[in-house]
């Protein structure tokens, strides 16, 4: 992966280029535009929703899969995946770059996780760190790491059309309870500079207080 650019350059590089300041003038006005409807859309959702009921859970194991920072005998790489445990079920939030770089399915070993260990699989957003390399993000189809495929189809949650062969592909339109006690917030629209929209969601859960089981 290249480096980036520090932020605190990019004034330096518009005065300095007559042909980038233009440019990043005119997308500057493009994403403010985007940001302003991405804002009133989800203002939109939000105001829509209706409480849901979410089942109590006592406790919850997080297991990161892959992050940027890794520990010895861990691999790490600029992609995302944990794996969510409660009383009630686990789920995979996101797979990073899968088998294209293998980050998953090594660190997965090494935390003896296996597949019959993932009841089911949600995507936060369909970009290639989150969904299984670049090659999944060019063709819009969930590449799952081999050694982790579960031996029947268990439900893969998206957040907006996908192809996710061997799961029961279930795209989340609206807050919604998914797997193991854990909820997603449905879809909300993102809209970064260098980047275009993207529709992402997030998880939720309910925890039982320890207090109000003794008061009980």
């Amino acid at each position: 992966m290249g480096r980036r650019i520090s932020p605190a350059w990019w004034p330096v590089l518009a005065l300095a280029s007559p042909v980038l300041a233009p440019a990043l003038w005119a997308r500057g006005r493009v994403f403010c535009r985007d940001a302003e409807e991405a804002a009133a859309d989800n203002a939109a959702r939000i105001a829509a929703t209706r409480p849901l009921d979410l089942p109590e859970v006592d406790w919850l194991e997080l297991r990161v899969l892959a992050d940027w920072r890794a520990k010895e005998g861990y691999r790490g790489e600029a992609g995302v995946s944990c794996l969510f445990r409660t009383p009630l079920g686990s789920l995979l939030f996101d797979v990073a770059f899968g088998d294209e770089t293998g980050v998953v399915a090594h660190n997965a070993a090494r935390l003896g996780i296996k597949p019959s260990d993932i009841d089911a699989v949600a995507l936060s957003h369909l970009h290639n760190d989150h969904m299984g390399g670049t090659e999944a993000f060019r063709a819009k189809a969930v590449r799952f790491p081999a050694s982790l495929q579960p031996a029947k189809p268990v439900p893969c949650f998206l957040p907006a059309a996908a192809s996710a062969d061997g799961f029961e592909a279930r795209v989340v339109e609206a807050p919604r309870l998914l797997t193991a006690g854990i909820a997603s917030t449905g879809p909300l629209a993102r809209r970064l500079f260098s980047q275009s929209w993207r529709w992402a969601t997030a998880a939720a859960l309910a925890f039982r207080s320890p207090m109000a089981s003794m008061e009980k």
